[in-house]
């Protein structure tokens, strides 16, 4: 259900405004709703707030940037120990030098290492190639490498290198040798002719060996020494740097983590101020409280009485989109919210469907899945979740990219544990252990084909004689939640004072029930008379409705028609519970049929091989279906059984209170 809000307003001296700030943030029920007002000026912070304000964004932008460097963004805070410390301005800054002098170093390092890797063995070579010229005051020694596949290629490119220079009058020595999976190049010119040597590398489609970092600059027998001495020294170099981070990562993380929800906190009050509005003297604020809460936030008000004055005011019901919505359901719904999460909330005053989710959407499952074996190993799943988000760990699913909380994996674990339990009710009442594995071990039987068994199976649903009774059962939830839909349809338009909405759904109910009995009666030809005069009853009702939403709406009411016959379609989409169940099943039935013959025909060896052979075709029909009989009754409900109450067509806000990011440490 969606909580009753009431609009608070709050009054008061513009110099108590940070206060007042920080008792609705220490309430945390409050929803800020900016004011706008033509008559008075938005607050602006001035002085020694805006100066205040600034200061602790810089110390916020330095602890996001410690954090991020020392790489623990997501450690938990420790507020104990920020409360330690007598004064967190200054710690933040000494500890955030300390951070960007190692990362620093660590990074110089990183490419040093870097570039030793990938340039020792060119430079070797080109120094070796070089000799004594390396330091040559007079010459000028270029370094290239060699990339072309063969060794009639590298020929090829020098041969244009030395025609060019050879065309540019330019005298030169060169050579080349292997380096490590290239081929090092050195070309020797005289200095006057270094830019006549490089175009003609150029031309002839080679780079120049350019040392990076240190060695940049120095000739290539310097930088080949150098490199050999810091490949050896740097490592340990580095170990040191990391050694510093670590131990910053253990005596400061948790503080830093602290410090910047402390910081956001602030910076947060600020922020509020500045959404309200501001006279010379006073200022006011405006917000969305759950009635539930009223009384909570007037205790947080109470130690400012006579300083600030508010009001409550309960929230309209209709055409309420400003207001903020909290779904507020019981334990074993409110759990089911999370499938409604990739949606923006119902609008406030509107229908809340967490419940017939939390109802109808495991009951589909497990109608789906009808087996046992496979309700178990949900149920297994289940516990699993349960426990990490008990221990307070992520589900890290790193081919998604996705990083699952502890508290939605709360919520999953509870909606696997329902979707386990219906699983394993229909799978009594289909008789199905991972396919026929509960018939094959005596425990299930057919009555009227085989009576040697402990439970008598009450439908086999693979049975093609019982089609048409498990179509019957996938129908009739069909029909009640597109009827139950278009019923809420006109109970919300009647709450609303809607005309339009609560004809359309009138009109929309009777003319889906006259459907469904016409085609009752259709099917039945020897049906009581009655049956065609409930349909014609059915029938005026419709056009009835669709007349009077045509007086509003020409369109909508015109379509009426047509929509009657797309709703048919729409009940016959839950036939998909039965189809993708059947597939689902008669697939378990092929790996237990086959696994089981396996050993049955080859003995021990069989056994063993049939287990394997059962074990990999259950796990890879179930990896490749799951989804599908996961999402088959979700878009029931999305597509089919929303759209009739018009959960899309009006959204809400959530309801996002101002509060702590961090309670304070108590006395």
């Amino acid at each position: 259900m969606i909580a009753e809000m009431s609009q608070v307003l709050i009054l008061g001296r513009k110099r108590d405004s940070l206060e007042v700030a920080r008792a609705l943030q220490d309430a945390g029920v409050v929803h800020i709703d900016p004011l706008e007002s033509s008559e008075l000026p938005r607050a602006v912070l001035q002085g020694a707030d805006a100066e205040r304000k600034a200061i602790l964004e810089r110390q916020l932008a330095r602890t996001e940037s410690a954090l991020a460097a020392i790489g623990m963004t997501d450690v938990a805070p420790d507020a104990n120990k920020l409360k330690s410390i007598p004064d967190m301005g200054s710690f933040l800054e000494e500890v955030g030098h300390r951070v960007d002098v190692l990362a620093k170093e660590k990074a110089d390092l990183v490419n040093e290492l870097a570039t030793i890797n990938t340039s020792n063995a060119v430079a070797r070579s080109l120094a070796d190639l070089a000799g004594t010229l390396a330091k040559s005051e007079r010459v000028a020694v270029l370094g290239f490498t060699l990339d072309k596949p063969n060794d009639a290629a590298n020929l090829a490119t020098l041969g244009i290198l030395e025609g060019t220079l050879k065309t540019a009058n330019v005298p030169f020595a060169s050579g080349h040798k292997p380096a490590g999976n290239t081929t090092a190049g050195l070309l020797a010119v005289k200095k006057e002719d270094t830019a006549n040597a490089r175009a003609a590398l150029s031309r002839a489609g080679l780079a120049e060996v350019r040392l990076a970092g240190k060695f940049e600059g120095m000739n290539f027998l310097d930088a080949s020494n150098l490199m050999v001495d810091r490949a050896k020294t740097a490592p340990e170099e580095l170990q040191g740097i990391n050694d510093g981070i670590q131990r910053i990562q253990r005596e400061h993380a948790g503080a830093l983590s602290a410090a910047r929800l402390e910081l956001r906190d602030e910076i947060a009050r600020f922020d509020t101020v500045g959404s309200s509005v501001a006279g010379k003297y006073g200022f006011a604020m405006r917000g969305w409280v759950p009635n539930k809460n009223k009384y909570g936030l007037e205790m947080a008000l109470a130690p400012l009485k006579g300083q600030v004055v508010y009001q409550f005011e309960d929230a309209p019901t209709h055409h309420a989109h400003h207001v903020p919505v909290k779904l507020e359901n019981n334990s074993v719904f409110k759990p089911f919210e999370l499938l409604l999460a990739m949606f923006a909330p119902p609008a406030y005053g509107a229908f809340d469907p967490t419940w017939v989710l939390a109802t109808c959407f495991p009951l589909f499952f497990g109608f789906v899945i009808g087996d046992i074996g496979f309700g178990l190993v949900s149920l297994g799943l289940g516990f699993f979740l349960r426990n990490m988000s008990r221990a307070g760990k992520n589900l890290d699913l790193g081919a998604l990219g996705m990083n699952v909380p502890p508290k939605p994996l709360g919520d999953v674990a509870t909606i696997l544990f329902w979707m386990a339990g219906w699983s394993i009710f229909f799978g009594f009442i289909f008789g199905e252990i991972f396919g026929t594995l509960g018939e094959r071990l005596g425990l299930f039987f057919v009555p009227g084909y085989s009576e040697t068994g402990l439970i008598p199976i009450l439908i086999h649903r693979v049975d093609p004689a019982l089609a048409g009774l498990m179509m019957i059962l996938a129908l009739i939830p069909g029909i009640l939640q597109i009827l139950g839909g278009w019923a809420l349809r006109f109970i919300k338009g009647r709450e609303h004072h809607d005309e339009m909405h609560t004809f359309e759904g009138l009109g929309m109910f009777f003319g889906v029930l006259g459907l469904v009995v016409f085609a009752y009666g259709y099917r039945n030809p020897g049906s009581p008379a009655f049956i065609n005069i409930i349909a014609l009853v059915c029938a005026a009702i419709f056009v009835f409705g669709m007349i009077m939403v045509m007086r509003k709406n020409a369109v909508t009411g015109g379509m009426m028609p047509i929509e009657i016959m797309s709703n048919g379609g729409n009940i016959l989409s839950y036939l998909r519970l039965y189809a993708v169940g059947l597939s689902s099943a008669i697939l378990a039935n092929l790996a237990t049929d086959l696994g089981w013959n396996l050993g049955m025909s080859i003995g021990l060896p069989g056994l063993i091989i049939g287990i394997v052979v059962a074990s990999f075709i259950h796990l890879f029909a179930i990896t490749f279906t799951i989804i599908g009989h996961i999402l088959q009754p979700l878009r029931l409900h999305y597509a089919e059984f929303f759209t009739k109450f018009g959960f899309y067509d009006e959204s809400g806000k959530a309801y996002k209170p101002f509060a702590r990011l961090v309670q304070p440490v108590k006395q």
